[in-house]
């Protein structure tokens, strides 16, 4: 009889406790209670894929986002056409604040240790195409070496600036980044595959490994002749060298003509010495 209350109190406990279970496992796919602190959009730890539905459902406004480091992927135009957007934060480990039920208060346990798999695992995420497009205010991006793949037009109007580091990423598509004449300079890897357009204006593509770096579109040429190298003033038509003033035919040197050397008066010229009246030629006494 006393195993059978026993019995019966626990399935009690556990069907109370069912929904609360739930609910802690479930809530990281429900974006609409994703926490927004001080206009800061915090993606739970758990998600990993991000799409544009989700972003949509949020309840709140924003202005901020730190994506967890569970997440894979952002879908295609996710937050595209998003003018309030500042700046993106990639974490690249876990963070226990980003589990934390905002509706039951239990930590949620299997998005910890969905992020502490993939942060053990190096799990990497792609960008889609337009996911960024026309956020006009974003202009700050933070944990490039997350990146591996970024779609094509994928921030084609942000407000991007300064030095990019994408030497993780492996693909640059179309028109990535057109638009974004803030960006100075970009490192991309050997083996990175870049596709036409993908930045605007006189960007600076340095190749990891290499010494030579390349404007992309609309830039300036690379090779142009600096002073002092072939064909400029200072070299073979210089004064002073072959072929020019001070070359053959110039005072002092191999020139006929020139005073004090071969057929010039000077040299032994006085009268006395072997007869002559100068250098060579004079008349022996």
């Amino acid at each position: 009889m006393k195993r059978m209350k026993r019995l019966l109190a626990v399935l009690l406990i556990a069907a109370m406790a069912l929904p609360l279970l739930a609910g802690c496992w479930n809530f990281s796919l429900d974006s609409s209670n994703w926490t927004i602190e001080n206009g800061v959009l915090v993606v739970p730890e758990g998600v990993t894929q991000l799409t544009k539905s989700q972003v949509e459902k949020v309840s709140g406004d924003f202005t901020s986002v730190i994506l967890p480091s569970s997440l894979t992927s952002i879908g295609d135009s996710a937050f595209e056409g998003n003018t309030a957007l500042t700046s993106v934060t990639f974490r690249t480990g876990a963070d226990s604040r980003t589990a934390l039920n905002p509706t039951t208060g239990w930590i949620n346990f299997t998005a910890m240790a969905a992020a502490n798999s993939a942060s053990g695992a190096a799990r990497k995420c792609i960008i889609g195409q337009k996911a960024f497009y026309g956020c006009s205010s974003l202009t700050t991006i933070t944990g490039w070496e997350k990146v591996t793949s970024i779609g094509d037009n994928a921030f084609q109007g942000a407000d991007i600036r300064g030095r990019l580091d994408l030497s993780n990423v492996t693909h640059i598509g179309k028109g990535a980044f057109e638009g974004c004449t803030g960006i100075t300079a970009v490192i991309v890897a050997p083996e990175a595959k870049v596709d036409d357009s993908a930045f605007s204006g006189n960007v600076t593509v340095n190749v990891v490994g290499e010494d030579n770096s390349t404007p992309s579109t609309g830039g300036s040429s690379g090779g142009n002749i600096n002073p002092g190298e072939d064909g400029s003033t200072g070299d073979s038509d210089s004064a002073g060298e072959g072929g020019g003033v001070g070359g053959s035919g110039s005072d002092g040197e191999d020139g006929s003509g020139s005073d004090g050397e071969d057929a010039g008066t000077g040299g032994s010229g006085s009268d006395g010495e072997d007869g002559s009246a100068g250098g060579g030629g004079s008349e022996e006494g």
